[in-house]
């Protein structure tokens, strides 16, 4: 068994959106149907027509958007060794689809 995905973060606000920072380390065996090198990145809305997007902090590429309603789920497949940037016109809650996984977060208010 290899180690456990740990994405770890830093959600702030800014002026009009919630951001949050994250890595997904690479060494992570069991990826649910997704292949080696995958993880199933999920983003649950708290209120009605939220935009969210997901992309690569180090190249800048947009890996996906969407929108979303109160308990509505977008999931992204996000490569391991991934440092990526969630952006939300609203309040979100982003963590990793596999259950053995862990997302410990640190808020701050800007």
């Amino acid at each position: 068994m290899g180690a456990s995905l740990q994405l770890e973060g830093v959600m702030t606000r800014g002026d009009a959106a919630i951001v949050l920072y994250g890595y997904a380390p690479g060494g992570v065996d069991e990826t649910y149907g997704l292949g080696r090198g995958y993880v199933y990145l999920d983003v649950s809305g708290i209120n009605d027509s939220t935009s969210v997007k997901v992309s690569d902090v180090r190249s800048g590429a947009l890996l996906g958007e969407g929108v979303v309603g109160s308990m509505e789920l977008f999931t992204i497949k996000l490569p391991l060794e991934t440092y990526f940037k969630v952006e939300a016109d609203k309040m979100v809650s982003v963590y990793p689809a596999q259950p053995h996984a862990a997302f410990p977060m640190i808020k701050e208010t800007k």
